[in-house]
């Protein structure tokens, strides 16, 4: 595992500053109950969910588990327009990052020209991913987008957003 990546970690560390906190790592759209969390932290999951069927069901999910004064922080993946992939990747306008395959299940995959491609990732613009949350039924309170370097890479898209 990288560094910090264990699932003890963040326990480590709240026990360390004598903070009460409950962390668990599991599909959170399976997860069952009702305003169960203060907090919800999404490091880097949403640009792993590519289908908007899927990304709804998140956002029901987060929304369902949220006590109603709780908060929603999101770090994601943006897209920008000097944003470039490695030649095996391929991103197309909905913001879906496409890897390529030599061969597999037809099903998953989606023949683009002469090759087979996988959806990888939903990369969108800072703006998409505000309306997105806003449509969602969460306002956004803080937003930042934090620039990478080379400025070839995505930009991170930070929000704290709360149910409406």
């Amino acid at each position: 595992a990288a560094a910090g990546s264990h699932p003890l970690h963040p326990q480590r560390h709240a026990a360390a500053r004598n903070l009460k906190a409950e962390f668990r790592v599991q599909d959170v759209v399976e997860l069952q109950g009702e305003s169960l969390f203060d907090l919800i932290v999404d490091g880097h999951c949403l640009h792993c969910i590519v289908y908007d069927e899927d990304r709804g069901k998140l956002y029901a999910a987060l929304s369902r588990l949220l006590k109603p004064d709780g908060a929603l922080v999101i770090e994601t993946m943006a897209r920008h327009p000097a944003v470039r992939f490695d030649k095996a990747f391929l991103l197309d306008d909905l913001g879906v990052l496409w890897l390529r395959f030599p061969k597999g299940n037809p099903e998953d995959l989606k023949r683009i020209g002469d090759d087979w491609y996988h959806p990888n990732r939903r990369i969108l613009h800072p703006e998409e991913l505000s309306d997105e949350i806003r449509r969602a039924g969460f306002s956004i309170e803080w937003m930042n987008v934090e620039r990478q370097t080379p400025p070839e890479e995505t930009w991170l898209y930070q929000a704290i957003a709360r149910k409406t």
